[in-house]
């Protein structure tokens, strides 16, 4: 009988950096396949979302086709593609049991199918946990250890007010911003003034959004909002 599979492919944003490619996954996990002699039902690919969180499109796609039976068995490149939570993997998998789906890796030795793949899977949970919180914990080190030198942290600030320098990977204070900023507390501070009222005024005198847009009202109430 041939078995039916869909394959879980997933990148975080900062995996993205480190080559673990979406397109290397799906190569590996078809040429597995197609081995197998199994028949692909479909692919489901999240860029760009955390193993932590049940929130992720093409996972709440693939927990949904699992319930319609589609596919007998998921494949995944590893156990930490699908979740870096143990907790809510183990749940995850008794739950695709109780539909009969199971869950492989192409690369670690279990097969959920089974109470010893099970045990397996539970300790390659645990470890895809503690590497990603030992991760968090060096990521939060490091970026301490910059904002006391005075770095800031990425690429650019999304702030209005604030421009990046490269050269110093410091945040500096945008002269043109600034006056917009002052300009929005001075005119909302006005009777009867309105959000509304400020950017039509700060459109006409030209100030406008970091994207190089006229000013938009959303950026003045993020603006007046904003405790920095």
């Amino acid at each position: 009988k041939i078995i039916k599979v869909a394959l879980y492919a997933r990148v975080s944003t900062e995996e993205q950096k480190d080559n673990f490619s979406l397109a290397a996954q799906l190569e590996l996990m078809r040429k597995h396949a197609s081995d197998s002699k199994h028949e692909v039902y479909d692919e489901y690919v999240d860029d760009g979302y955390s193993g932590t969180s049940y929130e992720r499109p093409q996972f709440q796609r693939l927990m949904q086709d699992s319930g319609q039976n589609k596919f007998q068995l998921i494949l995944v490149y590893r156990v930490d593609r699908f979740f870096r939570n143990n907790k809510d993997l183990l749940n995850t998998v008794d739950e695709l049991q109780k539909l009969g789906v199971s869950i492989r890796s192409i690369t670690e030795p279990f097969d959920t199918s089974n109470y010893l793949g099970k045990f397996v899977l539970s300790l390659f949970g645990s470890i895809a946990e503690l590497e990603r919180n030992t991760f968090m914990e060096r990521s939060k080190m490091g970026k301490l250890r910059r904002a006391r030198e005075g770095y800031y942290s990425g690429s650019s600030p999304a702030r209005f007010v604030y421009k990046y320098n490269k050269e110093t990977k410091k945040i500096e204070i945008d002269e043109k911003e600034s006056e917009a900023v002052k300009l929005i507390y001075e005119l909302y501070n006005k009777a009867d003034s309105s959000i509304i009222k400020v950017t039509r005024k700060l459109r006409a005198l030209d100030y406008r959004t970091k994207e190089g847009n006229l000013m938009r009202e959303d950026v003045v109430h993020d603006v007046l909002r904003d405790p920095i």
